[in-house]
């Protein structure tokens, strides 16, 4: 039923750009653009902060700042956290169950403000200011 108003709120994470998602078993998925903990999962219900996905700063690097953040689809939806921005402007996938990162796309010469996963999430693209990629994710 329609309230008319918000129903809750989550104070915490800075958005930009496309950095938001939500899975079937409604857990919210933020990337932020600020270098500490800016990769997070919280619950839809409490809006409480669940996990903070482990993003390492490499510290010979500019620390990458979140524009783009995505749930994996399809039949193993939300086992995969594809998240990108600018500063290193690179890519990260991490498994969700470890919240370990897999892959990492980096050597872009400008910065990343976009990912989408395809329907069976075995494919994504990476879109930014200097090109637009396809990878394969199996």
């Amino acid at each position: 039923m329609r309230s008319g108003r918000s129903e809750r709120s989550i104070f915490g994470p800075h958005i930009c750009g496309d950095a938001l998602d939500i899975d079937a078993d409604d857990t919210i998925l933020t990337g932020s653009w600020r270098p500490e903990n800016p990769l997070q999962l919280w619950d839809y219900g409490t809006g409480a902060l669940l996990d903070n996905v482990p993003w390492r700063q490499d510290p010979d690097r500019e620390p990458t700042l979140l524009y783009a953040a995505q749930f994996s689809k399809g039949p193993n939806a939300g086992s995969l956290i594809c998240a990108a921005g600018t500063g290193s402007n690179d890519a990260r996938i991490f498994n969700r169950s470890t919240n370990s990162m897999f892959a990492e796309v980096s050597g872009f010469r400008k910065g990343i403000y976009s990912v989408d996963f395809s329907s069976d999430s075995k494919s994504l693209a990476i879109g930014g200011a200097s090109c637009l990629m396809f990878y394969s994710t199996s």
